[in-house]
């Protein structure tokens, strides 16, 4: 199997130009239907959306970027909001949205980020993340395999909790 080297910067699109942080008194006022993202996950629904379509959200900022408390990176689909705590992008003919999202959640990142008291993934730093990228059928059959791996995980934590409420 031969696997290209390549910078995250050949394989992805970043749009994170079109980022905006709303504050909580701004979120407060435009309640709604649409996910707003943080640097990890949705911190609230606001009435608006700013992206549609699929996504990687990879953590720009926060104490996770060394601890991998939570994953750093999430796939991101529909419409939502996103502040500027997590870059925001997708990927090119090169290597395929899932796969890229797999690879990132198994990257160790520390090496790029910066900063003492507040960890940071700046962008330049991001662009400059070091991997591995089969070729585009291989990469389809490990993400198939992987997400029926996740399908299977998911399906056992939702029966184990119906099992505790019973």
């Amino acid at each position: 199997m031969k696997f290209n080297n390549y910078y995250l910067e050949d394989v992805i699109e970043c749009y994170d130009n079109k980022r905006r942080p709303l504050s909580a008194m701004q979120r407060q006022c435009r309640k709604g239907i649409y996910p707003y993202y943080g640097a990890q996950e949705i911190i609230d629904e606001i009435d608006d959306y700013i992206f549609d379509g699929n996504y990687i959200l990879l953590a720009e900022d926060g104490e996770n970027l060394r601890s991998n408390a939570k994953p750093i990176a999430n796939l991101v689909s529909g419409k939502f909001w996103l502040n500027n705590h997590a870059h925001i992008f997708q990927t090119n003919e090169k290597c395929l949205l899932e796969y890229l999202y797999y690879l990132l959640l198994k990257t160790d990142i520390k090496p790029y980020v910066t900063g003492t008291t507040q960890p940071k993934l700046n962008q330049a730093n991001m662009m400059k993340i070091a991997i591995k990228v089969p070729e585009i059928e291989y990469q389809s059959r490990v993400v198939k395999l992987l997400q029926n791996i996740d399908k299977t995980i998911y399906s056992n934590i939702h029966t184990n909790n119906n099992l505790l409420v019973a």
